[in-house]
């Protein structure tokens, strides 16, 4: 821009004093620009995200499993969660990290455990998370370019309830991962453009920590940023350490917290906790499925994410410089790249866990539709703005209708009142809906053991009809509640089918029931 405004022919001369003051106004009007932009974006998606929180989607397991952490750290100071079988520190089934579940039971202190208080947290690293990757944009290419790219991810509807908006609108770890990776690799921005180890070490720092949140990220994230990171000092031969501090960081804060759980983690429950890890990194992470589970709407967001990976590839190839510019935006075509090789052959293949992968997928899409569109509308005299503007509201019609459309009845705060006000606290609770710990304020609720669920899903892939072996009458519990979860794998069926419990109340989806006294 500054080249353009400064350009002279042989008739026209520019004094230096007015050079001067032309290139110091051209930085602080981008800068205007890109803040009044940035306040714009926030304000939509906060709409969005905000918009009748506690109604859509329906609170559910994997919620309730992290919110059993938060609220025990708020109620007992420990990190760890809480059953009848005592805490388990730690606990690797909550899939979440420090900087998710301590924020999280921050919330619910100040704010009551409430449904939207609950999601506070992950609303708010959405947000962060739009911000960050409009930053990014405006850094890669500039403020209009951005500004479609974050849009059309805002815009584009969930895949298999997967998506931007419905992901951050739920107590799930992903919204926070997502949210300080792509703001890490912003400050990755200022540590490679000042060539400086500080800024490389709070980038590494912030990374680190969302890979905490959802260590699943790491298997695409950290192979991109040192490939890249090799291949630009093999390139160059100059600033190793600038380089490599923000990744390496990463890892060292990874590895630190797994030392801090071993350390605070009794022996008996960390052998345990590491049993369980091993399932679930053979039952979600690494299996041997190899791309066999993948439906239709897998195979869709695989060609989105490969969509946007190979455009930008081609745009990238073309690009003579070496600029930091080109790194960056290396870093997520890799990070996308490997993501999504590894959702295709080696996880369970559901589209949530292709989250990540395909949020950078769509936006770097959005560069590749965003030079069409530049390119139309060039014709028209620049007119690149109405089509972001018709972006926007198409975003903010479709969110509002999958919202309106998806809106739930309250049944998990109405269970949860019940059991507050009408079974004692001492009652025994046997139920597989971890949603309604936290809700209930209940404390004494016993949970089917964590390697039943990876039998589930296990059976699940498999297309298997669910055989679970599991006795829910050794837990001696007073009361039974069964919800969606324990419907959908009738791990409970035979109980109660043998009428050891009569059914007292219904909420929506949950049926409580009271043990029945044997004479």
């Amino acid at each position: 821009m500054n080249d353009e405004i400064l350009s002279t022919n042989s008739e026209t001369q520019l004094s230096p004093r007015f050079t001067r003051l032309v290139t110091a106004s051209v930085p602080s009007k981008s800068r205007r620009l890109n803040g009044v932009l940035s306040i714009l974006l926030i304000l939509i998606s906060a709409v969005i995200l905000f918009y009748k929180l506690d109604a859509y989607p329906r609170l559910w397991f994997d919620e309730g499993y992290k919110l059993n952490a938060a609220y025990t750290v708020m109620q007992d100071g420990l990190y760890a969660t809480y059953t009848v079988n005592g805490y388990v520190p730690f606990d690797p089934g909550t899939s979440g990290g420090p900087a998710d579940i301590l924020p999280t039971a921050l919330a619910l202190k100040l704010f009551g455990t409430s449904i939207f208080s609950a999601r506070l947290t992950s609303v708010l690293y959405t947000l962060l998370a739009v911000f960050s990757l409009y930053q990014i944009g405006s850094y890669l290419w500039n403020d209009l370019a951005g500004l479609f790219c974050i849009l059309l991810v805002i815009a584009v509807p969930p895949i298999d309830q997967v998506g931007l908006i419905l992901m951050g609108r739920q107590s799930l770890s992903e919204a926070a991962a997502l949210g300080l990776i792509v703001f890490g690799i912003w400050l990755l921005i200022r540590a490679w453009g000042r060539r400086s180890i500080k800024w490389g070490l709070l980038s590494g720092a912030v990374i680190g920590l969302g890979i905490l949140s959802k260590s699943q990220l790491a298997i695409g994230l950290i192979p991109a940023m040192l490939g890249v990171a090799g291949w630009r000092w093999l390139r160059e031969r100059k600033n190793l350490l600038t380089l490599f501090t923000p990744v390496v960081t990463a890892i060292v804060v990874f590895v630190i917290w797994m030392l801090v759980g071993r350390l605070f983690t009794p022996p008996d429950i960390g052998q345990q906790n590491s049993v369980l890890l091993l399932d679930a990194i053979k039952t979600n992470i690494f299996t041997t499925l190899f791309g066999r589970n993948l439906d239709a709407r897998a195979l869709l967001v695989i060609c989105i994410t490969l969509l946007g990976v190979v455009t930008s590839i081609w745009r990238i190839s073309w690009e003579k410089d070496d600029t930091d510019q080109k790194w960056i935006e290396l870093i997520l075509v890799g990070f996308a790249l490997f993501a999504v090789i590894w959702f295709t052959i080696f996880s369970i293949g559901w589209v949530r866990y292709s989250y990540a992968g395909m949020v950078i997928g769509l936006f770097l899409c959005g560069r590749f539709i965003w030079d069409i569109v530049a390119k139309i509308f060039t014709r028209w005299n620049h007119r690149e703005l109405y089509v972001i503007v018709i972006v926007a509201l198409v975003a903010l019609g479709i969110n509002f209708k999958v919202i309106n459309d998806g809106e739930v009845a309250p049944d998990a705060q109405g269970a949860a009142d019940y059991i507050a006000t009408s079974i004692p606290k001492d009652a025994i609770i046997e139920t597989w809906e971890w949603e309604l710990d936290m809700l209930s304020l209940h404390r004494q609720y016993h949970h089917p053991p964590q390697s039943l669920l990876f039998e589930a899903i296990r059976q699940s892939s498999l297309h298997e009809t669910f055989h679970l072996t599991y006795d829910p009458l050794k837990s001696n519990a007073d009361y039974l509640i069964v919800g969606t979860f324990g419907q959908w794998t009738g791990i409970y069926d035979a109980v109660l089918s043998q009428k050891h419990f009569n059914e007292v109340a219904t909420f929506g989806v949950y049926h409580i029931y009271k043990r029945v006294q044997e004479s």
